[in-house]
Order: structure tokens, then sequence, then C-alpha cells
């Protein structure tokens, strides 16, 4: 064995080789620290800076009613209620859909809820009519052969036109109960009407009598 190999297996070439490595491990744990340090730093760098991040504004949309438009609503849902409070319907779905079909067939062309309205209140006569010749019900009156020409079954039951059809109908519960007053837009005695192609033609006979002048308050007019 040489003497360089000897003095490396000897105590003290083993004792500097130890305080060699306390004096390096210390550095490579600093060495390895930066790097990492270095790594963080440029990664922070690289993402956006949420805090200095312009704010932007969200428009909030606001819906509100003008103070006029909020009490004209508030008095129509008072009327809505009071009158639904007195009324005792005198009619059923079946004749709210005949009397829409039939308003569709013979008054839609016309544009307007009081001509349309008036319609209803036609065939509503014809049922208090003491006049043999005509039935006793909606139904029937509707569906009475070779009268109402508009009327067919298969008409669809349009929704504004279902409720101006519920708005009649719940008047006339309404004077039926002794009401007055109830915004009938056609007197009772009216039981005809006939059509010019845009507008129909209420009278007390048919074909002849007395003409409606549409006198009575509107109260669809807005």
């Amino acid at each position: 064995m040489t003497e360089i190999a000897q003095y490396r297996r000897s105590p003290q070439a083993a004792r500097r080789r130890r305080r060699r490595r306390r004096t390096m491990y210390p550095a490579r744990i600093t060495a390895v620290s930066l790097f990492a340090i270095g790594i963080v730093t440029l990664v922070a760098a690289a993402l956006p800076d949420q805090a200095e991040a312009p704010e932007t504004a969200i428009p909030v949309p606001v819906y509100s009613l003008a103070p006029s438009t909020t009490v004209q609503v508030l008095e129509q849902a008072e009327e809505v209620v009071a009158v639904s409070e007195e009324i005792t319907p005198l009619y059923s779905d079946e004749d709210v859909a005949a009397i829409a079909k039939t308003v569709y067939g013979e008054a839609l062309i016309t544009h307007s809820d009081m001509e349309m309205a008036a319609v209803a209140w036609c065939i509503l006569n014809r049922v208090d009519s003491t006049e043999t010749f005509f039935p006793d019900t909606i139904v029937e009156v509707v569906t009475q052969d070779s009268q109402f020409h508009g009327y067919s079954e298969s008409n669809p039951v349009d929704p504004h036109i279902e409720w101006l059809v519920r708005d009649v109908l719940d008047r006339w519960s309404l004077e039926k109960a002794g009401a007055e007053e109830v915004g009938r837009i056609l007197p009772e005695e009216y039981l005809y009407f006939w059509g010019d192609g845009r507008h129909n033609h209420f009278t007390t006979e048919y074909h002849a009598g007395t003409t409606w002048d549409w006198s009575a308050e509107n109260p669809y007019e807005s």
C-alpha cells in the first residue's frame, strides 16, 4: 500500500473530510434556497397584479314605476279585488271558450276591444232573452244552427280574447246580482248583428230595427 492510500484511510484524513462536509453543507442549502426563491419571484412577476387591477363597475338595472303609474296600478288592483269578492260567477270555462271562439271568428278583424266585447254581450243578451227562439245557455246559444257563422270548434282561444270574455262575463254576473252601471257596452235589446267585412253592426231585429250607435262609454279605452 502506498503512503497516499495509507493517509486516505488514516483517522486524520477522515476528520478532515467530515469538517469539509460540514463546511459545504450550509452552502449547498443556501444555494438551493436562493434558487427556489428566484423561481417563486419569477412566477409572481408573471402573474397579474390583482390588487392593482382597475375596478370595473357592473351596471345594475333598476326598474321602477313613476308615481302616477304606481297609483294607477294600485287603484286597478283594488278594483279587481273588490269586484272579485262580489262576483258569484254564472259561467264555466266551457262558456268562456265558446264565446272566445265566437269572438275570434266574428270580430278579431276589428282590432277593437269594444267591438269584440259587443259580440260577447250580444250572446249574453240572447241567453237572457225571453224570446223562445233562443236557447237558455251560453254554449247552446253559441252553437245554435245558422246563427254565429264565425264560431268554429277549431278556432283558438286567444289569450287576450279570453281575458276580454271573462271581463264581460264578470260584468254580466254582477249585473245579474243586481249591480248597476257595470260597464255594459251593448243594451240588452240588441240581439243581432251583421258584418261588412271590417265592422259589425248590432240591431234590435234581424237586419232591421234600431242599429246601435256605440254611444255607451268604452271601458277598454286606454
